[in-house]
């Protein structure tokens, strides 16, 4: 099996919350496992502003990601989109 790992599966195989367990169960039994580039971002947006204590944009120019960040709350620069 493959496993896609969103934003909230990817947390927890790091962070032990509620399914964290059942997330590493799923990691060891899949023969690969992978995530999109915007779910790394979205998880260390995360984690700069918990540790800076202040929220993060992401700055870019591809509309994708753009759009991507938009839709999963983070702010973005440029503020309209490119």
């Amino acid at each position: 099996m493959i496993a896609y790992l969103d934003s909230s599966a990817l947390v927890k195989r790091y962070v032990g919350e509620p399914g964290s367990r059942e997330a590493a169960g799923l990691i060891e039994q899949a023969a690969l496992a992978g995530t999109a580039v915007m779910t790394l971002v979205e998880v260390a947006a995360l984690f700069w502003s918990e540790m800076l204590g202040e929220p993060v944009a992401l700055a870019t120019w591809d509309r994708q990601l753009w759009k991507a960040a938009r839709e999963s709350g983070l702010e973005t620069i440029p503020r309209k989109q490119p």
